[in-house]
């Protein structure tokens, strides 16, 4: 049974006992994600040491909240949304910690408590027979592409402000992140990931407190007032809750629950996860916001720090996106083995080595080819992470459980759907009008 302490959380959502499965799944369904594409499909003896602890799971999921490009943009967006924009870095993610939690119910039976399903694709064929597990397949996999090709795009683009009149081209800059990035998607195990990740965080602090410092600087300068922060603009404030559900990670959250060592702690592991990033980000967002104000748009670049400040900033800032491609990654790759390529391969063992380069070179094409790629995300994901964060989850909840659920939960399922879908709609208008903008 879970600890009662567990149960704590933004919003309250009904339990549910995760089992060991071992007594469900075969020898081959045991095998971890890796031995999959072994000769024999037996596990391996390392099988154990692929299981994450809450640390390992804090730091991959931690990670995977805080990418430096959404990042840099928070200040951005609580200048031009206000006061609401502000609420909205609040809300978003409270709400997505609650469908988080409801869609990790899904895979468990309600009736013995078993997890019945093992992926996010599992979820939707139960609920769509037909098209369910390829509908929920793509927008996962698009929702895990897009921020690795702006891990390769960022990186480049912020090394690349190091020094005035930099010698290398930014495109050259974007193939050597990608070329660093290869040998650690080879990593096997999330537990093994988690120290890349944990490098991933240090680094990125590094940036930020370069940030902060460069901020101290500026209060001799600069009076630092509430009076410069706006009520409200529906606009930005449509984009800030598109960027909020942007760096959700509802499409890890599957493969991290299953690799954990104690599933009893998944909705500890998450709610602390967010609440720890969101309140870095949020930090962060308001100090930059009050310091740099109408010079926001440099420090999004990277050209607002000078000086040498501006050289560490710029090598942590490639850095900390090169350590933070492996994770979202290596969950990338799984979603590929479990939902595409069949159960184990053993004719396949070799191509699944090949797939990881290809994969890599799949991120690397859009970074290099595809101009106003921020933008660009910012419009797909006005679909696709909403609704891989907010609506598939409470839909898929009301669907496998509604007979479970009191009014209450049924209401706030209901509503979440309402609200996500009206936020969708209007945020991919507002974020496609500007993106033409950008060309004209």
């Amino acid at each position: 049974m879970s600890d009662p302490a567990n149960n704590q959380s933004y919003l309250s959502v009904p339990q549910v006992d995760r089992y060991s499965d071992d007594d469900r799944y075969s020898d081959d369904e045991r095998c971890s994600d890796d031995d999959r594409c072994s000769h024999d499909g037996k596990p391996s003896d390392d099988s154990e040491e692929g299981r994450s602890s809450m640390s390992v799971a804090m730091v991959n999921l931690v990670n995977a909240r805080m990418p430096a490009f959404s990042l840099l943009l928070l200040p951005y967006f609580i200048q031009q949304g206000g006061v609401m924009a502000v609420i909205a870095l609040v809300f978003v993610p409270c709400v997505c910690v609650y469908t988080g939690k409801i869609l990790i119910e899904c895979l468990y039976d309600t009736e013995n408590h078993k997890r019945v399903r093992d992926t996010y694709k599992d979820i939707g064929e139960a609920v769509w027979p037909k098209y369910g597990g390829i509908l929920v397949t793509v927008t996962q996999v698009i929702q895990l592409v897009l921020p690795l090709c702006l891990f390769l795009h960022f990186g480049a683009n912020a090394l690349s402000h190091v020094v005035p009149n930099f010698p290398v081209t930014q495109e050259l800059l974007t193939v050597a992140a990608a070329l660093l990035c290869l040998p650690l998607v080879y990593l096997k195990t999330l537990a093994r990931v988690s120290w890349v990740s944990l490098t991933a965080v240090v680094f990125l602090l590094v940036a930020l407190l370069t940030v902060l410092y460069y901020c101290g600087l500026m209060i001799e300068h600069k009076k630092w007032t509430m009076e410069e922060l706006n009520i409200w603009n529906f606009q930005w404030v449509l984009m800030s809750l598109t960027i909020a559900s942007v760096t959700s990670t509802h499409g890890v959250l599957p493969t991290l629950e299953s690799t954990l060592s104690d599933r009893s702690k998944f909705n500890r592991i998450l709610g602390l996860s967010y609440a720890l990033s969101q309140f870095t980000m949020l930090t962060f967002s308001l100090i930059a916001f009050f310091a740099f104000r109408q010079n926001l748009e440099n420090l999004i670049t990277g050209r607002l720090v000078v000086g040498k400040l501006r050289v560490v900033m710029g090598v942590f800032l490639f850095a900390n996106a090169v350590s933070a491609y492996p994770f979202n990654a290596l969950v990338l790759f799984d979603v590929f083995k479990k939902c595409v390529i069949p159960k184990n391969p053993s004719h396949l063992w070799p191509s699944c080595n090949v797939l990881k380069a290809w994969l890599v070179l799949l991120t690397l094409i859009p970074a290099i080819a595809l101009p106003h790629l921020r933008l660009l995300v910012v419009i797909i994901g006005s679909f696709c992470n909403i609704t891989i964060t907010l609506l598939l989850p409470c839909y898929f909840h009301l669907k496998l459980k509604g007979e479970h659920l009191s009014y209450c939960q049924t209401g706030i399922n209901y509503a979440i759907i309402i609200w996500a879908l009206a936020v969708g709609v209007t945020s991919l208008i507002a974020s496609a009008k500007n993106f033409v903008e950008a060309f004209l």
